[in-house]
């Protein structure tokens, strides 16, 4: 098996963060965020960051006001998550046959 080993990148506020989260066992993403808004990194680096922090034992949680890591897109809009899970799967075709049926009273299958 290949091991890639990532490397901290050379910023003291990076550094100091790592150490508290590897005392800590945990960061949460408003303390990486606020640090982040502190230093001028890549997305790669942000993302190898997580990486290291993860890899030497930190997790990584929500905050008050950050729900996600910097460059870090949700995997589902909220939108998508208030939808309906038998909707959300039909093609869009489905989708707008399934919407005219519940408008006009018919159930849709």
């Amino acid at each position: 098996m290949l091991t890639v080993e990532i490397a901290l990148p050379d910023i003291e506020e990076l550094q100091r963060l790592a150490q508290e989260g590897q005392e800590k066992g945990f960061l949460s993403y408003d303390e990486i965020t606020v640090a982040l808004e502190d230093v001028e990194i890549s997305k790669d680096q942000a993302e190898d960051f997580y990486t290291y922090l993860i890899d030497h034992g930190v997790d990584l949680t929500p905050g008050e006001s950050y729900k996600h890591l910097p460059y870090e897109q949700p995997l589902v809009s909220e939108e998508e998550t208030r939808r309906p899970s038998s909707i959300s799967r039909l093609s869009p075709r489905s989708t707008r046959c399934a919407s005219t049926c519940v408008r006009s009273g018919v159930s849709p299958c």
